[in-house]
C-alpha cells in the first residue's frame, strides 16, 4: 500500500524544519533518545549550552534588554543564544512548527548597526527575541495552524498579523512559530498553545504569544484565520512568559502603540501607570495602603483537580493571607450545563469548517477528536460528555 499524500507532506515539512537547524546544533540520537528515561528536561538542556548561552537565555526580558541598552550584550549574540536553545527545545520536544533563525539574526545586526552607528535603539524591545503560536502570520512563513492542508503559502508583507507588525515596530524580533494541535481546540500539554508553553518552560524565548477562545469576545491584534468550525468563538491573545515583569513590559509597548487605531475590534485601553503602582504598592510584603482581595475557587464542581494541584493552590492561599490581603473562596455556578451549551454552540456547523480543513490533505482527525466525526456533515457535533466519554476511551 502507497503512503499517503498528506503523510509524504508531513515528512516533508518535519525535514524542512530539521534542516534549518545548524549542523552544530544538531543533537546526535544517543541524545535525544536520553530523554526518555527522564520525567524532566528543563534542565537536561543546559547540558548542549556554554556559559554565555546560558546566562542569556535564563534571563528575564527587562534583564535582557538592560544589558542591550548598556552595550553588554548585542542582539545577535542574543538572537543566537535563543535560536540555539530553541534548537535544542526543538529536538527534545518537537515545539516549534516554523524556524526563522536567518531571518531573526538577519535583523539582529541590522539593530546591532543602528546602535553601534547612532548610539540609540529601536523601539522599547529592541533585539528581543520573540516566539509565536502558529496561528498568528508572520511574513515569509506558513500558517498551518495545525493542518497539514494549510502548508504550502507563505505570508505576505501585507497579510502579516498586526500583532507581528507591531512587535517589529518595537524593535522586537519573530524567530520561531510554535505548535499547536488540530483545530487549535484539543488536548495537549498547554492546550492550544501547549508549544508555547514547552518552549517557554525550556527557556527557549524569553517572551511568546498564545491565544485562547472566548465566546463574543473580538480577536485582539490579530487578524489571523478564524479558528474553524467556530463561527461564535474568537480568539483572544496575550503575551506569555515565566518572568511576570516581562508580559508586563511587552503589554506596555504594546499599547503604548494604540492599536485601536489599526483595528476596530480592539478595545480603546490604554496603559495604566497609576494602576499598575498602585496594585504594587499593596502586593509587597508588607501590604500599605490597603490589601488586595483575591477570588479563589478550588473547584468548578465538575472535575476537581489532582492533589498537587490543589496543594498548591492552598500554598498561594496561605501565602496571601499572611502578607495581610483578603482571600475570598467562590463557589462558581454550575459548570456542567455550561459545558453543554458551550459544545453546542461549537458544534452549531457540524464541524463543517474543520471537515474542509481536513480534506485538503486527506489527513485523518486526530484521535481525541474522532469522536466528532461520527455524524455525518449535516449533523451537529456531540455534546460534551459524548466528547469526555470518547476521549477516555481513546486514553484507555
Amino acid at each position: 500500500m502507497s503512503q499517503p499524500q498528506w503523510e509524504i507532506t508531513a515528512s516533508k515539512k518535519r525535514a524542512q524544519l530539521s534542516a534549518l537547524i545548524p549542523r552544530k546544533w544538531t543533537l546526535d540520537s544517543s541524545d535525544i533518545s536520553n530523554t526518555n528515561t527522564l520525567r524532566d528536561v528543563t534542565l537536561f538542556i543546559h547540558t548542549f549550552l556554554n556559559a554565555q548561552e546560558l546566562e542569556i537565555t535564563e534571563s528575564s526580558a527587562s534583564e535582557i534588554l538592560s544589558n542591550v541598552a548598556s552595550d553588554l550584550w548585542t542582539s545577535v549574540e542574543i538572537v543566537e543564544a535563543f535560536c540555539h536553545r530553541a534548537a535544542v527545545a526543538h529536538q527534545l520536544v518537537n515545539c516549534l512548527s516554523e524556524i526563522l533563525f536567518d531571518a531573526a539574526l538577519a535583523q539582529a545586526k541590522l539593530l546591532d548597526t543602528v546602535r553601534s552607528k547612532f548610539g540609540r535603539t529601536i523601539g522599547p524591545l529592541h533585539g528581543l527575541p520573540v516566539s509565536l503560536k502558529d496561528k498568528f502570520r508572520v511574513e515569509g512563513a506558513e500558517t498551518a495552524a495545525g493542518y497539514i492542508g494549510w502548508l504550502g503559502p507563505t505570508e505576505t508583507a501585507a497579510s502579516e498579523s498586526l500583532l507581528v507588525r507591531n512587535l517589529k515596530c518595537c524593535g522586537a524580533i519573530p524567530f520561531v512559530k510554535t505548535n499547536v494541535p488540530m483545530s487549535l481546540l484539543y488536548l495537549s500539554a498547554g492546550g492550544a498553545s501547549g508549544g508555547e508553553g514547552a518552549l517557554l518552560a525550556l527557556r527557549g524565548a524569553p517572551l511568546g504569544w498564545g491565544s485562547d477562545i472566548a465566546i463574543n469576545l473580538a480577536d485582539l491584534l490579530n487578524r489571523v484565520r478564524q479558528l474553524p468550525g467556530l463561527p461564535t468563538g474568537h480568539a483572544v491573545i496575550g503575551p506569555l512568559s515565566p518572568y511576570l515583569d516581562s508580559i508586563e513590559l511587552s503589554m506596555k509597548a504594546i499599547l503604548e502603540l494604540r492599536p485601536w487605531r489599526d483595528d476596530i475590534e480592539v478595545i480603546e485601553l490604554p496603559w495604566r501607570n497609576k494602576s499598575i503602582q498602585s496594585i504594587r504598592e499593596r502586593s509587597g510584603k508588607r501590604v500599605v495602603q490597603g490589601s488586595l482581595t483575591f477570588g479563589v475557587m478550588h473547584w468548578d464542581g465538575l472535575v476537581r483537580p489532582h492533589p498537587p494541584v490543589q496543594r498548591a493552590v492552598d500554598l498561594v492561599v496561605d501565602a496571601l493571607k499572611e502578607q495581610g490581603h483578603e482571600v475570598v473562596l467562590w463557589e462558581p455556578p454550575p459548570h456542567g450545563p455550561a459545558t453543554e451549551i458551550l459544545y453546542q454552540l461549537f458544534g452549531s456547523t457540524g464541524g463543517h469548517a474543520i471537515r474542509e480543513a481536513l480534506r485538503l490533505s486527506g489527513e485523518p482527525p486526530i484521535p481525541q477528536l474522532q469522536t466528532w466525526f461520527e455524524n455525518d456533515d449535516t449533523g451537529s457535533l456531540p455534546t460534551a460528555s459524548r466528547l469526555f466519554l470518547g476521549s477516555m476511551q481513546t486514553a484507555r
